[in-house]
Parts: C-alpha cells; sequence; structure tokens
C-alpha cells in the first residue's frame, strides 16, 4: 500500500501523489477536488449526522479518556458525541473551513459552543498549526480517526506518533477495509497491512483489529461500508530502547551468570 510522502501536503495525498489503489475491489482513493466539492454540506455520503457506531461503542466501553483529538473531523458529530458523554477534553481538526463551520453552528444549536476546540489546519503541517503554538504538541491521550487517513499516510501516522500523542497514548482508527467489494470509494486496507503499519518497529503496540463498518446515507452502499476498528498504543521508543541498554549493562532483572564461555 502507498502512503504520501512525509512532508506533503493531505491535499497532495488525495491527488494521488504517493497515493495507492489500497487492496480492495473497489476504489482507489478520493481526489481532492471531489473532496473538497462534496464535504461540509451535509450531503457527503460519511456526513450521516450522527456518531459512527463505532465511536458509540468506544465510548461506552471508556476509551476516551483526559485530552482527546478528533482528527478530519468533518462536520464534528463525532467530537460533539464524545464532548457530551465524557469529561475529556476535546480539540478537533479538519483541514476544510466549511467542514469546521458546519461543525461550529452545530455545536451552537446544541448549547456546546465551549465544549469543543474547533481548528482548520492540514495535520501533515502540525508545526505551524495553533495547537502546536499553544503547547499541545504530545499532550493527548487519546487520538481519533474515523476516515483511516492515519493508514493511508505515512506522514499523517508521522504526526500523530511524534507530535499529538504522549507516551502510552492509544490511537483509534475506522478504516475502510479489504473485504468491502463495492466499486469506487476511497481506498481500502487489509489486516495484514494493519499490522505492518502499527508494528513495534514502527514504534506502536498493535492493541485490537476488529471488523466494523463506517456508516454511510442510506442511499450509498446500503448505507454502511466494511472497514477495520483499529487500537495502537505509542510506544516510547527512546525509553524501550533505554530500558534495553540498561539490561545489557546488567541492570535488568535477570542477572547473567559469570563463569567459563561455552
Amino acid at each position: 500500500m502507498s502512503v504520501a510522502p512525509r512532508g506533503c501536503s493531505s491535499s497532495t495525498f488525495l491527488d494521488g501523489e504517493g497515493s495507492g489503489s489500497g487492496g480492495g475491489a473497489g476504489g482507489g482513493g478520493v481526489s481532492y477536488d471531489t473532496f473538497q466539492r462534496v464535504c461540509g454540506r451535509g450531503f457527503a455520503p460519511w456526513e450521516v449526522h450522527r456518531p459512527q457506531q463505532a465511536v458509540r461503542e468506544l465510548l461506552t466501553a471508556g476509551a476516551f479518556k483526559g485530552a482527546v483529538l478528533d482528527m478530519g473531523c468533518g462536520i464534528g458529530d463525532n467530537a460533539l458525541f464524545i464532548a457530551k458523554y465524557t469529561h475529556c477534553s476535546v480539540d478537533a481538526v479538519d483541514m476544510l473551513p466549511k467542514c469546521i463551520t458546519f461543525a461550529e453552528m452545530k455545536a451552537g444549536l446544541r448549547n456546546m459552543r465551549e465544549k469543543v476546540n474547533w481548528q482548520c489546519f492540514d495535520l501533515l503541517l502540525w508545526d505551524e498549526s495553533p495547537l502546536a503554538r499553544a503547547g499541545r504538541s504530545q499532550t493527548y491521550d487519546v487520538a481519533l480517526d474515523c476516515g483511516g487517513w492515519v493508514v493511508g499516510s505515512h506522514g499523517w501516522r508521522a504526526v500523530v506518533h511524534d507530535h499529538v500523542l504522549k507516551p502510552g497514548g492509544v490511537l483509534h482508527v475506522l478504516a475502510l477495509s479489504d473485504q468491502e467489494m463495492a466499486p469506487g470509494g476511497p481506498a481500502r486496507v487489509s489486516r495484514s497491512e494493519l499490522e505492518e503499519l502499527f508494528s513495534a518497529g514502527a514504534g506502536w503496540a498493535l492493541q485490537s483489529v476488529r471488523p466494523h463498518f463506517i456508516e454511510l446515507h442510506p442511499t450509498f452502499w446500503g448505507g454502511k461500508g466494511q472497514a477495520y476498528l483499529v487500537a495502537a498504543q505509542k510506544v516510547d521508543t527512546g525509553a524501550a530502547a533505554g530500558a534495553g541498554a540498561g539490561e545489557a549493562a546488567g541492570g535488568g532483572a535477570a542477572a547473567v551468570p559469570s563463569g567459563p564461555s561455552v
């Protein structure tokens, strides 16, 4: 599965530079022009005006705690749901201004203007963002991606791992799976690809990959697309390397007996 190069803008990635077909029978991705045209008006197939079923299940299971970042928040339903039913501080980011405008309108109608901190910027430009300038780097306990962006872009995964999550923080991803055989639509991902993308060598501890679905408008694919719901914990590779070096120097729990070599 091809991924966006580090530093590539999200719009460039959507337009196909560095993007691939993803593994299923269907789509090879959504162009930026299409994405920009259909999103933020409340009529895109994934703008269902309620939190995704996967997000409702995660909340019921207690997955959201502390500081939460909703990445690619769209028109805001997931972020508003988390803010309403938890005591978390919730920041929500999307790169399309009209999505943030729509989300802020929803928050106002629900008397929740102060419950979510809405931000409009490209996540790949994190270092230049208002959240980075506000000292929010590596402060999030939970990151949520209900579009599978981190699956398709190495740049997004690097930003989430290196700049968004604190050590031990957890990323939850809902991504269209290779089990979805309908034509068209976003790129697919397989279980084996997910295991590779979120491997220990990449700085993650993969907690779970389970079949799920993305809720869609009833007129699109019958209202749902087959997906994987992923949970991966950030591993502090520096600390892990330090611990390994300490054990090698004799500081580990198991001592190496002295004596003649065999």
